[in-house]
C-alpha cells in the first residue's frame, strides 16, 4: 500500500498534468475560433490523458494529423520502455524497442548488465518466501511473485541496490516520440519545442538538454489467482522499467501554446500565414 503522502503527491502530479493539458487545449480552441480557418482543427481528446500509446493533443492540418505532447513542467516524466532478461541475454520489450535507436538500446542494456548481481540477489531472496514452488521460477525479468513476498523483500532492503540511473542527451526523447509520429512538445513555463525534426518549420527551438533514465524494478498490480495450484495467492508481475526524466538546459521557447497570443502566431505559421 502507498504511504498517504506518496498517494497525495502522485495524485497531485496526475491532476496537475491534466489541468495543464486542459489549459493548452482551451487556448488552442479559443485561437482556432478566432482564426476561423477550416483547414486547421483541434481533434477531440478521446484518451483523457491516460493512454501512453498516443500523444496528448492532435491537431489536423489539411486533413493530416499533427501530434503534440504536453508536459506540465520540465520535471515531468518523458518516454520509457521495459528491459528484459532471460537469465543470460538482454533485450528491450518489443513495444518500446521500435521507438528507440540502437545506441540507446545498447546503453539501457549495459545499465541492466551492470546490475545483474543485484537482480540475482533479489531473485534468490524472493525464493525464500512461500509459496516456494511459485517463487522457484524466478529466473528472469519480468517475473511473477506474490505481493507479500515483494513487500518483505523491499522491507529487507533488497530492492534499492537494483536501482540505477543512466545519463545521456535528448536523443532518447526525440526517438521515443518519433515512434509515435510526434515531433512537437509543449512544456509548462518553457513553451513549444520541436523534437527529432520540425516538419512544419515552426519558429521554435529544438528540445535540448540531458536525460536521466531511471531503471527500476516495478511491481504491477496484484491479482488473486482463481484457479490452478496457486489458487488464492495474490500475485504480481515485476518488470524492469526504464523511464526518462528531462533535465533541460536554461533555454526557453519564444512561443507557448498555453496563451492565445502565442497560439495565434504558431497556428498562423501552420497555415502558412506569417
Amino acid at each position: 500500500m502507498l504511504k498517504f503522502k506518496s498517494f497525495l503527491e502522485e495524485g497531485t502530479v496526475a491532476v496537475g498534468g491534466l489541468q495543464y493539458e486542459a489549459k493548452v487545449r482551451k487556448a488552442v480552441k479559443a485561437t482556432l475560433a478566432k482564426i476561423k480557418n477550416p483547414d486547421l482543427k483541434l481533434k477531440p481528446d478521446l484518451s483523457g490523458g491516460f493512454d501512453s500509446t498516443v500523444v496528448d493533443m492532435y491537431m489536423q492540418l489539411h486533413g493530416k494529423e499533427i501530434g503534440i505532447e504536453i508536459k506540465m513542467d520540465k520535471n515531468a516524466q518523458m518516454g520509457g520502455s521495459s528491459v528484459k532478461f532471460d537469465g543470460r541475454n538482454w533485450s528491450l520489450a518489443e513495444k518500446g524497442k521500435k521507438n528507440i535507436d540502437a545506441d540507446t538500446q545498447e546503453l539501457l542494456i549495459k545499465a541492466g548488465q551492470a546490475k545483474v548481481k543485484e537482480y540475482k540477489n533479489l531473485m534468490a531472496h524472493l525464493k525464500t518466501y512461500d509459496p516456494k514452488k511459485l517463487h522457484a521460477n524466478i529466473k528472469q525479468i519480468p517475473f511473477r511473485c506474490t505481493k507479500p513476498a515483494w513487500e518483505q523483500a523491499v522491507k529487507a532492503g533488497k530492492l534499492k541496490p537494483t536501482n540505477t540511473t543512466v545519463k545521456f542527451n535528448t536523443k532518447f526523447i526525440h526517438d521515443w516520440y518519433a515512434g509515435k509520429d510526434c515531433y512537437y512538445i509543449q512544456i509548462g513555463k518553457l513553451g513549444l519545442f520541436y523534437l527529432k525534426k520540425n516538419p512544419l518549420n515552426l519558429p521554435i527551438p529544438q528540445l535540448s538538454g540531458e536525460i536521466e533514465i531511471y531503471m527500476r524494478l516495478v511491481r504491477g498490480g496484484a491479482s488473486m489467482l482463481k484457479t490452478g495450484e496457486f489458487k488464492g495467492e495474490n500475485v504480481s508481475t515485476v518488470n524492469l522499467r526504464a523511464q526518462g526524466n528531462l533535465k533541460l538546459k536554461a533555454v526557453k521557447s519564444p512561443y507557448s501554446l498555453d496563451n492565445e497570443k502565442d497560439c495565434e502566431v504558431i497556428l498562423n505559421h501552420m497555415l502558412g500565414i506569417k
